[in-house]
């Protein structure tokens, strides 16, 4: 099975209570247009591919017409807010990953099972997609673009340093790096993250579920002080020591360094390859210069590790028409209209008859993203409201202990005492 980390949520809102739309019978006619919100469709770049899919939907349900409302990403998130807590018409939202967490508290989303159906979401979505819009036992979200934030690699300046195969193992991940910093001093043999709170708490996050540890446990407890994360720690700050890591290194600066191959492995989402062709990478040849990888085990047979990256799709309780916002989140993630945002965009599918449709099989990236994504899991600090604040923490003590200024002990149990402060 496939599946894919990178989701938009879809959200539904308007003024009448659900349980009058979802009773039998009892809808009311509803005349004025649906309306879909959200950012992608106001980017010059995407704006085209969001007008052919809500005209598709309305030349085949004039009925139930929509229309796209949006705003600039950073200001969706308030502005859905703002807009479903006033009763503004709204029916269909588009959400980034982690942002139903923040909903979910209101009050304000449905339970999509009663929507659209357990059996139809089961039947047709991958169930590690389903379960990333799981929260509190309730699918408040199903995803609408998945992917993961995982692993990319040169083959050409792997090929070059002498690395003849992907590696699989920690032990295989150090050899590849000692030989890319043979061949030459002056590449960074892997790019990770150490700046940027939101990309470090991600990348590490990953690492610690490679080692066995994790920040956050199930019953929402801070458990990153542990033996495994010490461990992983350990790691980081030998990668360090032998310069096959460098400090201040945050996203776009990989990206860059990548794109000008002084990097051989650094850790994207999906959109890697777009923004690699967009910085130089020559596109007819792209397969030679960034493809995805399996992040490394520990052992062999482990499972490898990834974060879910993505927008997924959500109903809000007060909406007009949940029967038809539920049928048009199906026309969105169906495979005609999944199928052709992956030609257009790149961004894969969510559902089993996209995935497998040979326009996507065929592309030897997003084929490999797809088996990625099969491992993902949430970040466990989006489940909470101030989680800028909480990556900042994790950061600021990662890259203590990176310049020796606390053990690795010291500096997860000094990162523990601050995480609890910060969510008590």
């Amino acid at each position: 099975m496939r599946y894919l980390g990178h989701i938009t949520l879809i959200v539904v809102l308007a003024v009448i209570p659900a349980s009058v739309a979802l009773a039998a019978g009892q809808a009311e006619e509803v005349t004025d247009p649906m309306v879909f919100a959200g950012w992608s469709g106001s980017e010059e770049a995407s704006a085209p591919v969001f007008e052919e899919k809500i005209s598709r939907w309305n030349e085949a349900n004039p009925d139930t017409p929509v229309e796209w409302l949006g705003w600039p990403w950073g200001d969706t998130l308030d502005q859905l807010l703002i807009r479903s807590a006033g009763g503004e018409r709204l029916d269909v939202a588009q959400l980034q990953l982690g942002w139903a967490e923040v909903i979910a508290p209101t009050g304000r989303l449905l339970d999509l099972d009663e929507v659209i159906g357990r059996e139809w979401l089961e039947e047709n979505i991958p169930a590690a997609s389903l379960e990333a819009g799981v929260i509190d036992g309730t699918q408040l979200a199903v995803p609408y673009t998945s992917a993961s934030i995982g692993m990319v690699h040169n083959p050409s300046l792997l090929a070059a340093a002498g690395v003849e195969e992907i590696p699989e193992t920690l032990d295989e991940f150090e050899a590849a790096l000692e030989a890319l910093a043979d061949y030459d001093p002056d590449i960074v043999p892997y790019a990770l993250t150490t700046a940027g709170a939101g990309s470090v708490a991600q990348d590490l996050n990953a690492w610690f579920w490679t080692f066995g540890g994790r920040m956050i446990d199930d019953d929402g407890n801070v458990v990153i002080d542990s033996p495994e994360n010490e461990a992983a720690i350990e790691w980081f700050v030998s990668l360090h020591d032998r310069d096959l890591i460098a400090l201040d290194m945050d996203r776009f600066d990989a990206r860059v360094l990548f794109a000008e191959q002084q990097v051989g492995f650094y850790d994207d989402a999906i959109l890697a390859r777009g923004i690699a062709i967009d910085s130089g990478v020559p596109e007819d040849e792209w397969e030679g210069y960034i493809m995805p990888m399996m992040r490394p085990t520990v052992n062999p047979g482990d499972d490898p590790q990834s974060g879910l990256w993505g927008h997924q799709l959500a109903i809000f309780e007060n909406t007009q028409n949940a029967e038809a916002a539920g049928e048009f989140i199906k026309h969105l993630i169906g495979e005609e209209i999944g199928v052709y945002y992956f030609e257009q965009t790149g961004l894969p599918p969510v559902t089993h008859d996209a995935i497998e449709h040979p326009s996507v099989t065929a592309d030897e990236g997003a084929d490999r993203w797809l088996d990625i994504t099969a491992y993902g899991r949430n970040h466990e600090l989006l489940q909470f409201e101030n989680v800028s604040e909480l990556q900042s923490i994790v950061t600021e003590e990662l890259q203590a202990a990176l310049i020796g200024d606390k053990s690795p002990a010291r500096m997860l149990a000094d990162a523990a005492a601050r995480l609890e402060d910060a969510i008590d």
